[in-house]
């Protein structure tokens, strides 16, 4: 079987680092795997050629599609893949049509929620909605990455015959709790002392959150809930980990907040499972959240998670066994959750120790590749 996976970009972002995950899979069980990027070259493609997967980029750049739809024609010619499958709204509307110009009749969409809809400028979201119907239309098969998701694009009007739900999964392997791995237990250490300078770092309590800094992602809420929990417990500390457009209000919020060394905004990191390590707890504050992989991380990792009850998020997080689900845009009930938690250290425990095994049982990597890998043979089964 060869399978066609079709990004947006060659950069180490959830989605495509999903595909990468099925790439490297369905690899592993025997199957050509090629995977193209419409734009941008980045890690990614590094990642994908160590393990021996042929990429692909079709340098599509401004309003260029023209040069894109032709460089896919001819990939699509020379590869001749048995599926074609693509993932976030560009690589959609411009693959699939191309792939059924090219004659492929099993093509699958994964779509990780309609908020992607709303990101592509004003005058291109009036037409998102009704372009991705009319791909979804051409499609075999459209795979949601939640139950949320998938009943969201339900109710856009896409034929529920033809939806179904693959969760995310990570490498377990790449998450391992600290109390199991000596060199997270050092870096766990290293890590508080670097970020809030105190000798007795240890006796800190911190809350941690690790994502791109956009407003939909609820950052603020995570601010604003510090401010008030850190009244109650003077121990408690918190880190956001990522980059975006909301730096500069979430660093000027930190000051009026009066939460400069309390509430730290270090930037992105390349090794989560290092932050993920020194942290005690961790938030995931979203205002809308297709899936969620940064909380299956933290759980895998062992830490409870306090997270919005919203969309996959409500899947992923058990409420009071794995960790609180709280709602969204509302610090005063995250303050009353992180206070509630950091006095308990036993719960936390309890907590990390069942989000891991909820992890290990239901988000694993190779759960998601067998899942794709039977849709792919179910749809070669039907010609």
């Amino acid at each position: 079987m060869r399978v066609l996976l079709l990004i947006n970009a060659f950069e180490r972002d959830a989605p495509s680092r999903m595909m990468a995950q099925v790439a490297f899979g369905a690899r592993e069980a025997g199957h050509d795997i090629m995977v193209g990027a419409l734009m941008r070259p980045g890690p990614l493609e590094d990642d994908l050629r160590q393990r021996g997967i042929p990429t692909a980029l079709l340098n599509m750049t401004g309003r260029a599609v023209w040069h894109s739809t032709s460089q896919l024609k001819n990939l699509i010619a020379d590869f001749r893949p048995d599926i074609f499958q693509t993932t976030l709204i560009r690589p959609t509307l411009v693959g699939v049509p191309v792939a059924r110009k090219c004659g492929l009749d099993r093509i699958v969409i994964t779509q990780n929620g309609v908020h992607e809809w709303q990101e592509c400028g004003t005058l291109v979201n009036l037409f998102v909605p009704r372009l991705f119907r009319a791909a979804a239309g051409r499609a075999s098969a459209i795979v949601a990455v939640s139950d949320a998701t998938r009943a969201d694009l339900a109710s856009a009007g896409i034929d529920s015959a033809k939806l179904q739900t693959i969760h995310n999964g990570i490498e377990t392997e790449l998450f391992p709790t600290r109390t199991c791995n000596d060199s997270l237990a050092k870096s766990r250490q290293q890590l508080r002392t670097e970020l809030f300078g105190e000798k007795e770092a240890d006796s800190l309590l911190i809350v941690g959150a690790v994502g791109n800094l956009r407003p939909v992602k609820g950052h603020r809420t995570l601010v604003q809930a510090a401010a008030l929990a850190r009244k109650k417990r003077n121990e408690l500390r918190f880190v956001i980990w990522g980059e975006g457009p909301e730096r500069r209000s979430l660093e000027s919020l930190v000051n009026r907040e009066g939460l400069g060394g309390v509430c730290q905004l270090p930037g992105g990191t390349t090794n989560i499972p290092a932050a993920l390590a020194a942290c005690d707890l961790f938030v995931q504050p979203s205002h809308q959240e297709a899936f969620g992989l940064a909380a299956v991380e933290a759980m895998c990792c062992g830490l409870p998670v306090l997270a919005t009850r919203v969309g996959g998020l409500q899947e992923i997080v058990e409420e009071n066994v794995t960790g609180l689900l709280i709602s969204p845009d509302n610090p005063t009930e995250f303050a009353r959750a992180v206070l509630e938690l950091a006095g308990d250290k036993p719960r936390r425990i309890e907590m990390g120790e069942r989000g891991r095994q909820r992890v290990m049982e239901k988000f694993t990597a190779s759960r998601m590749v067998n899942d794709y890998v039977k849709l792919y043979e179910t749809l070669m089964d039907r010609n």
